[in-house]
């Protein structure tokens, strides 16, 4: 899990500049942590496993990614092949289609092994 606290606290760079971008990115990641975005408001990085809702589907939430096709968005329902690589969530298969994605959220980071890994 990423501590902000521990961040926020070692910005300290001789660049005040830089220390401000830092304290934004902090911000931010504060402000999308627990809680759904509309996609009008923002977008999940291309090909970042997030929830996602949809209206009118079976299955409303599901986990998915959208990549850039060059003549648009299209956005894909991991179906289960989502995985941690250790440092960022990945899927192994999406199922592209037409889907009307209203909201996303972050996957959280995985919980540490009991033995530290």
């Amino acid at each position: 899990m990423i501590d902000i606290q521990a961040i926020r606290d070692r910005a300290k760079s001789p660049d005040p500049y830089a220390n401000l971008q830092v304290l934004d990115l902090c911000d931010e990641v504060e402000r999308l942590r627990g809680r759904w975005i509309s996609v009008d408001e923002q977008l999940p990085p291309i090909e970042m496993p997030a929830w996602l809702k949809q209206e009118g589907r079976i299955r409303p939430i599901f986990i998915g990614c959208h990549t850039d096709t060059g003549e648009g968005l299209l956005w894909a329902d991991c179906n289960g092949s989502e995985y941690w690589t250790g440092s960022k969530w990945r899927c192994a298969e999406a199922e592209f289609d037409d889907y009307k994605i209203t909201h996303w959220m972050p996957l959280p980071e995985p919980p540490e092994d009991s033995d530290g890994g």
